[in-house]
C-alpha cells in the first residue's frame, strides 16, 4: 500500500489513522461505521495551489468530458471568506469569481464554467 507497509488491521480500535505526512499535507484514513474514508488537510495555501497547478498541466480538453469535471479546489480560509461575503450561495458570482483570471490559482482545469 506504502512504504509504511499497513494492512487495514492498523485501523481496528482506531477512528483515525495518519497515513501521510508531510511540511505541505497530511492524510489521514477516517473510519465512519462500516467505511473507510480518505481525507486530505493542506497545510499551506501554497500546497493547494501547487495541487491545483499540476492538475491544470495533467488536463486535456481533447479528451472526453464527463458530466461531472473539477474546475477548482478552494482553500478551506478562502471558502469561508467568500461564504461570508455571499458568493458560495450565489451560482453566477460564484462562476464569476473562479472565472475571474485574479482566481486563477484555485482553477484545477482551463475550462470556462
Amino acid at each position: 500500500m506504502s512504504e509504511l507497509d499497513l494492512t487495514i488491521g492498523d485501523m481496528v480500535g482506531r477512528d483515525r489513522f495518519i497515513f501521510k505526512e508531510t511540511n505541505d499535507v497530511r492524510i489521514d484514513f477516517v473510519r465512519r461505521g462500516d467505511e473507510i474514508h480518505i481525507e486530505t488537510y493542506y497545510k499551506t495555501m501554497q500546497a493547494v495551489f501547487d495541487e491545483n497547478a499540476s492538475l491544470a498541466a495533467d488536463f486535456s480538453k481533447n479528451t472526453q468530458l464527463s458530466n461531472l469535471e473539477r474546475v477548482a479546489s478552494i482553500p478551506t480560509g478562502l471558502y469561508y471568506e467568500w461564504s461570508k461575503e455571499g458568493i458560495i450561495d450565489d451560482p453566477e458570482r460564484l462562476k464569476r469569481r473562479l472565472n475571474d483570471s485574479d482566481f486563477a490559482k484555485v482553477r484545477t482545469n482551463g475550462l470556462v464554467i
